[in-house]
């Protein structure tokens, strides 16, 4: 067996759950792979919902307001993390074309997912360009057209983002952590007491 990271669930409109997750192959690769489940019981073999070059992992997903399915995730083809997503209608069944969310430059992280009234998602990310990791935020229409927003701009570490819609719906609340100044580009918060973990807040805007 294979190891799975990072499974990420959502409903759509007609009740059938779909399931995403990273799974080693056996380059040593992660990928990215995806079943629709129907009454409990998965329609057919999980398929490669992205393979490339590099892994492709920590997926989100959600359901927007025409129904389509989307996933966002993040891959490593490049050397360095990008974002990516895609979507599906489950009334045609077919996947649309890999679409590009945040620019080629640095890192970026762990993709969140949220809908509003507008057509298409939003993806909120965090990225190491500039030197520190600070949050982004992407529209991204259907047809693959991103519009990219610069959320905070500061020297200290700005990551692992969650977002989601406001109760009308056309806005977005978003929350992440916040740590010591210029700690975050090669540590990502995983030092002990005298590292970044030791000064942790949480950051919350709309």
């Amino acid at each position: 067996p294979s190891v799975i990271h990072n499974p990420t669930l959502t409903a759509d409109k007609n009740g059938d759950l779909w399931c995403f997750w990273g799974q080693n192959c056996q380059r040593s690769l992660v990928r990215l792979y995806g079943v629709q489940i129907r009454n409990g019981k998965p329609l057919g073999t999980p398929k490669a919902i992205a393979s490339s070059t590099g892994s492709e992992t920590f997926a989100d997903c959600g359901v927007d307001a025409k129904g389509r399915v989307w996933v966002t995730w993040q891959s490593v083809r490049r050397g360095q993390a990008d974002v990516f997503c895609k979507w599906i209608d489950p009334k045609v069944g077919e996947w649309s074309k890999e679409i590009s969310v945040s620019r080629p430059i640095g890192g970026n992280w762990e993709p969140k997912i949220a809908f509003t009234k507008r057509e298409g998602a939003w993806i909120a990310f965090d990225s190491s360009r500039g030197g520190e990791f600070n949050l982004f935020v992407a529209h991204v229409s259907s047809k693959g057209i991103v519009s990219e927003h610069q959320l905070t701009n500061s020297p200290e570490y700005e990551g692992r983002v969650s977002v989601c819609t406001d109760a009308v719906q056309t806005g977005l609340w978003i929350t992440a952590e916040r740590g010591r100044k210029r700690w975050g580009k090669d540590s990502r918060s995983h030092l002990p007491t005298d590292g970044l973990n030791a000064s942790k807040r949480i950051v919350l805007g709309h």
